[in-house]
């Protein structure tokens, strides 16, 4: 009987599992169950990881979030000058 294949988390932990033994996610990644709760007692919800050009996983954020801080809401600054 062959050896089932192992994948890695992708949550970046480094682990690798026989599929069988992980969490399937959408996108067809991966998860080791002991990381799955991890991050789910970590955040309110659970964030999609990416993968990166060295084989790695890392949490993905929103891009948009740093600078939405700064920006003012449209049509603040012609209620000023009226």
């Amino acid at each position: 009987m062959a050896e089932p294949s192992e994948v890695p988390c992708a949550c970046g932990c480094g682990e690798s599992l026989p599929e069988e033994r992980m969490v399937e996610l959408e996108g067809g990644q991966h998860i080791a169950e002991q990381c799955l709760e991890a991050v789910i007692r970590r955040e309110s919800h659970y964030e999609p990881f990416q993968r990166y050009d060295d084989g790695l996983t890392r949490p993905t954020g929103d891009p948009g979030e740093a600078g939405k801080q700064d920006e003012q809401p449209p049509g603040d600054d012609q209620s000023d000058a009226a």
